[in-house]
């Protein structure tokens, strides 16, 4: 398979990074030379993808809605150079027992097998054969000729190319056995374990589960058996892959209440705890500027840390260090359809004359309580407020159309992005530029803040290895953002800049804080193009913190910034 190569070289204003000659004019840094860099732009193609859906009575018929809107992931994935990712999609509940306490509704059931892997409401769907999880994967260790557009043209696959040993002599991870060779709507093979249905159809299956789960939801708890223990069961080896991105997608109205202390479940009425309802998990797993003991309105809510002497649920960072060790940041992509977030939570009385937390938002058939832990994990997984904006919606809209597709368009961003090496002079703040100041991420000026205008020179290299300048795209065009094949195009090629997650990453904002570079042209870009791309930077991080300047350009100097106050 041939590659896109980008040759990106950032005209670093850094003053630590000193290696080749300038090889642009001023650089703005007298005293520095640029870093010039190689960049391949390689489509990392492995995408686990794992649905944690909230299993309650409640929720059956927003469930019914996913499976009507689940090919518009599918869509947008196949929308991306050479069709559909090497995907494994699984599936699993936040139900748990309530052992050593016997709750009703949360004993040892079906409905309460948290942290498996789901393979129907009995477990007896068609597909997919012997796993618990989708296999949809390129096949591996043979020749396959495409065409501009991804159209496989021919190929020497077999159904040896299917085989465990084919993947790992392809230098890939490996994948189960028994897998099925296939030929796909593009004429290219596909490895498969399911046949006779459509991956829409395999997906309805996989996803009708057994309802009436325990009402203590943990759906992060779920997450983690998923991610640590697939390994340990034969139908769930092979569901993590090493080297694949992580997807994950939350569907819940209620908070996570992974629970640590299993006190939380005694039915006894207890002073502390009080009465056994699902607000013991607001109640021991969310602090506010006074305790949630009555009801009211509660201000400045959050989840509770490591630490706190009254927290009975499984710490945020817990599940954060898990993430980071298995994966690391920038290769999790997590979204969800949520309740949604409130820093001030109302708290009121059932017809019980018990405690209970109002919902923060209400539709047609579902109602939802703010769900701070998951909106938290997601906003420090994409290392903002302002991005885990853009990463959930509101479960109460009753409709996974634009959230799946913004997922698919999610796991694009990240499995190719083009992110340049340092944040991008003329460019301080990408997400505040392309969101019209709705959301940020530095401290900058409005006037700065909203300003994108990079200096950068691109080119693309010929057939015969000289490189040909390149120009932005117009404008008056489509907003100056065409998509990266247009005929209409009215230049033969061009580029421009955007906002993308996958090149903001952490409470950094790494490494560009959001720049991201795309292509498009009038004729369809071929596997093999290679372009150079050279711009002005400056440091991710204050290079001096005490000289009284604005090393970083995020409005913020010496002790004040983050990155000397938190190194």
């Amino acid at each position: 398979m041939k590659y896109i190569v980008i040759i990106l070289s950032i005209l670093s204003l850094w003053l630590t990074s000193c290696k080749t000659p300038v090889t642009m004019t001023d650089t703005g840094c007298p005293n520095c030379n640029p870093d010039s860099a190689d960049y391949r732009s390689v489509l990392t193609r492995e995408v686990d993808i794992l649905f944690v859906i909230d299993n309650s009575l409640s929720m059956d018929h927003l469930l019914g809605i996913l499976r009507q809107h689940f090919s518009h992931l599918l869509d947008t994935l196949r929308s991306i150079p050479g069709g559909l990712p090497n995907i494994h999609i699984g599936v699993t509940n936040p139900g748990f027992p309530s052992e050593p306490y016997d709750i009703p509704g949360c004993d040892d059931n079906p409905a309460n097998a948290g942290g498996r892997l789901q393979r129907g409401a009995l477990g007896n769907c068609l597909n997919p054969v012997n796993q618990r999880y989708i296999v949809d994967v390129a096949a591996a260790n043979c020749e396959i000729e495409r065409d501009e557009t991804g159209v496989c043209n021919s190929h020497s696959c077999t159904d040896s190319s299917c085989q465990p040993l084919s993947f790992i002599l392809a230098g890939r991870d490996s994948e189960p056995s028994d897998l099925t060779l296939a030929i796909d709507e593009n004429g290219c093979p596909r490895c498969r374990n399911y046949e006779g249905e459509t991956l829409d159809e395999v997906f309805t299956c996989i996803s009708e589960f057994q309802s009436g789960g325990c009402g203590f939801e943990q759906p992060l708890k779920a997450m983690e058996q998923v991610i640590t223990t697939a390994d340990t069961f034969d139908d769930s080896r092979y569901f993590i892959r090493e080297n694949a991105y992580l997807a994950l997608y939350f569907i819940t109205e209620e908070d996570d209440c992974s629970v640590a202390d299993t006190e939380l479940f005694n039915p006894e009425l207890d002073p502390i705890t009080g009465p056994l309802t699902s607000f013991r998990c607001t109640r021991f797993g969310i602090s506010c500027s006074t305790p949630l003991t009555d009801t009211g309105s509660y201000n400045e809510c959050v989840p509770m840390s490591t630490g706190d002497s009254e927290m009975m649920l499984v710490p945020l960072e817990h599940y954060l260090d898990l993430l980071e060790e298995v994966k690391g940041y920038d290769r999790v992509v997590a979204m969800g359809a949520l309740g949604p977030s409130m820093a001030s939570l109302n708290v009121t009385v059932d017809e019980m004359g018990q405690l209970r937390l109002m919902p923060s938002c209400e539709g047609t058939n579902v109602s939802a309580t703010p769900a701070l832990r998951l909106h938290r994990l997601i906003a420090t997984l994409a290392g903002s407020d302002q991005e885990e904006g853009l990463l959930t919606s509101s479960i109460c809209e009753e409709s996974f159309q634009a959230p799946l597709s913004d997922l698919g368009s999610r796991i694009i961003d990240f499995t190719d992005p083009v992110c340049p090496y340092f944040p991008l002079a003329g460019c301080p703040d990408p997400l505040a530029a392309f969101t019209g100041g709705e959301f940020r991420i530095t401290e900058l000026d409005p006037a700065a803040a909203l300003t994108c205008t990079p200096s950068c020179e691109v080119f693309r290299y010929d057939d015969s290895g000289l490189t040909v300048p390149m120009v932005t795209c117009p404008t008056d065009y489509k907003a100056g953002q065409p998509p990266r094949y247009d005929p209409d195009l009215p230049v033969d090629r061009c580029w421009y800049m955007i906002y993308s997650p996958a090149c903001d990453v952490g409470p950094m904002h790494l490494p560009s804080r959001g720049a991201r570079i795309r292509f498009s042209s009038r004729e369809p870009i071929g596997y093999g193009e290679q372009y150079r791309v050279d711009c002005l930077g400056f440091p991710p991080i204050e290079s001096s913190c005490d000289d009284g300047r604005d090393n970083n350009l995020n409005g913020l100097t010496d002790m004040d910034d983050p990155s000397c106050s938190n190194p």
